[in-house]
């Protein structure tokens, strides 16, 4: 019963003691910066060389458990492994997070470990949006007429410029294969020229707004193009196939 006894009470002491130990502080956890779309990035945590104070005297060591005292968007805490899942848009921007060790027989001292978590922005993911649609152009022949492409922006814009991270998206245009060769572009300035008679009639092209740099995020609209004869008529020469003859009729005869 004696012995007994004394491990009962020594059971109990071991207990009491992992109950008035606090964690030694934690090594600095480093800072994570990722661009988007950079899924299932991992960070180990590092633990203390000693867990408490007396971690060196004491011969039961006591539980200890990692958590997030403070979390970041996407970012999550398995074991000893912080993940980061930074596939959402809305995530860009700089988060705090704090991590946490804990004594588990005292789990209301733990200690803590700050850092941050920055996410940047990545342009192929904001698809690119048009403000106003082109309009068809129309043209008479042997002439020339312009349009000017309409603003262009992309859908994260306004919450990607509120994280107060820099970043640049510039966004680029082109004529896609198979567009009329009436049409020029250059810059965001759409040309239509016409200087032949068998350009009359309808012709279309394709124009791609796409982020110089960047794959992903492309807008393109095909507009039509209609060429009409216009001063054809005026231009153009009469032509005769055959010659008119000259006619004689008797009189009182009539001949065609």
């Amino acid at each position: 019963m004696a012995g007994a006894r004394i491990n009962s009470i020594g059971f109990v002491a071991d207990l009491c003691y992992c109950q008035a130990v606090s964690p030694t502080p934690l090594p600095t956890t480093n800072d994570m910066t990722f661009g988007l779309g950079q899924v299932a990035t991992v960070q180990e945590v590092s633990l203390p060389s000693t867990l408490h104070e007396y971690d060196a005297d004491f011969t039961t060591v006591c539980g200890t458990t990692f958590g997030l005292a403070q979390t970041a968007p996407g970012l999550t805490l398995s074991g000893t492994t912080l993940t980061l899942d930074s596939s959402d848009p809305l995530n860009v921007g700089t988060h705090s997070a704090q991590l946490s060790l804990s004594i588990d027989e005292n789990p209301t001292s733990p200690a803590l470990s700050s850092f941050s978590v920055t996410i940047n922005p990545t342009c192929s993911f904001s698809p690119i949006t048009q403000a106003t649609p082109l309009v068809d152009m129309n043209i008479e022949l042997f002439g020339t007429t312009t349009q000017t492409l309409p603003s262009y922006s992309h859908q994260y814009k306004s919450t990607w410029d509120a994280s107060g991270i820099p970043y640049t998206c510039t966004i680029a245009y082109r004529l896609e294969p198979g567009s009329s060769p009436l049409v020029s572009l250059t810059g965001s300035t759409l040309t239509l020229t016409t200087n032949d008679p068998t350009q009359v009639g309808s012709h279309t092209a394709t124009i791609t707004a796409f982020f110089d740099g960047f794959a992903g995020g492309e807008h393109s609209q095909t507009i039509t193009m209609l060429v009409s004869g216009g001063a054809l008529c005026q231009d153009d020469l009469i032509s005769q196939t055959t010659a008119l003859v000259n006619m004689s009729v008797l009189l009182g005869q009539t001949t065609t």
